[in-house]
């Protein structure tokens, strides 16, 4: 397939499923798609030619079906591909009928970001609930890229100022920013913040939510008398899966330097279960192992094992305090930290 082929499948395939977001438009040597969170902008100089907008689903499928390199050609209200003897007419209507562009294409600076390519690590911990419109999206400052739900947080810092972002950041939609890549950059409209890729032919662009992000380091602990413990971040995520079996939403944590004690009571349609599983400490904070060290916290199975998996393998660094306050999961410019469930 053509790399142009392959820029206008990618293109509408951000493209919305009902009316009016269902539409891929073409005009001035672009093309662009849309739904609620954000879109994609292609530049495709050789159909400078081509005016109108055809429904992505139709648009993808005929694409699809060519045998090889495709033209283009639109008369009326027909757009034409073809390739060998393979031809798809599809139905066009003028610009007008889809929405414009969320925002200009613009021309300033741009700076690469390479902890984007991180964005899922944080995306787990946004909010489901659609009430919470501040919560619905990953905040984006000039130090970190963070998600809440109000009950965790997930946290990935940046190595080096972004300049490019605005002291007040940002709130956006992670779908269109997600699989990226490590050659990131970006740059900012006056709604949407442009991702460059694929050697800058097509930007995706996310939609700035209009909603004010919490003030997010309130919630991060000073690290200052807190008790430290490090894990197998693997070992650790395969107990909690194991707990999942038992058909419970929480675990208790005994926590010492020796070691996390994992103890769950859960119960299915026919079996009662009580689990006890154990991870071994790989070091303590202190290398000391007082019985006044333990302390034992009530925590979400579906909340450390998402914040474990987003570490994936290696050491995670786990901090903690008490029975009511709040854990913390750290593996380099990684951090999640869990709020204890109530008895």
């Amino acid at each position: 397939m053509s790399n142009l082929t392959e820029i206008i499948k990618t293109i509408a395939a951000h493209a919305g499923k009902q009316e009016p977001l269902n539409w891929t438009t073409f005009s001035d040597g672009r093309v662009w798609a849309q739904d609620t969170p954000g879109g994609a902008l292609g530049l495709v100089p050789e159909l400078a030619g081509i005016d109108c907008c055809v429904a992505s689903g139709a648009l993808l499928k005929a694409l699809r079906a060519m045998p090889g390199e495709p033209a283009f050609e639109h008369s009326g209200s027909v757009l034409t591909i073809s390739s060998g003897s393979s031809r798809a007419c599809l139905p066009t209507v003028s610009r007008s009928a889809a929405p414009k562009m969320v925002t200009p294409m613009v021309k300033a600076k741009w700076q690469p970001v390479p902890f984007l390519q991180d964005i899922d690590k944080v995306a787990w911990a946004i909010s489901e609930d659609v009430t919470r419109t501040h919560l619905r999206g990953v905040y984006l400052d000039q130090h970190a890229i963070v998600a809440t739900n109000g009950h965790t947080l997930a946290i990935v810092r940046a190595q080096d100022k972004i300049e490019q972002v605005p002291p007040s950041g940002v709130l956006f939609a992670p779908k269109v920013a997600a699989g990226l890549g490590e050659d990131v950059e970006i740059a900012f409209g006056k709604q949407a913040i442009f991702f460059s890729g694929d050697k800058g032919e097509t930007f995706r662009f996310a939609n700035v939510l209009d909603a004010v992000f919490p003030p997010y380091n309130r919630v991060i602990q000073d690290p200052k008398g807190s008790s430290t413990l490090v894990v197998d971040a693997e070992q650790f995520r395969g107990a909690i899966k194991r707990s999942k079996l038992t058909g419970s939403e929480g675990f208790v944590a005994q926590i010492d330097p020796s070691g996390i004690r994992i103890d769950v009571v859960g119960r299915t349609e026919l079996t009662l279960f009580d689990l006890t599983d154990h991870v071994p400490a790989i070091r303590g904070g202190d290398g000391r192992a007082k019985s006044k060290d333990q302390v034992e916290i009530d925590l979400s199975i579906e909340y450390v094992s998402s914040a474990l998996g987003a570490i994936g393998s290696g050491e995670v660094l786990i901090r903690y305090l008490g029975p009511l306050d709040p854990v913390s999961f750290e593996a380099g410019q990684y951090q999640a930290i869990v709020m204890p469930m109530r008895r």
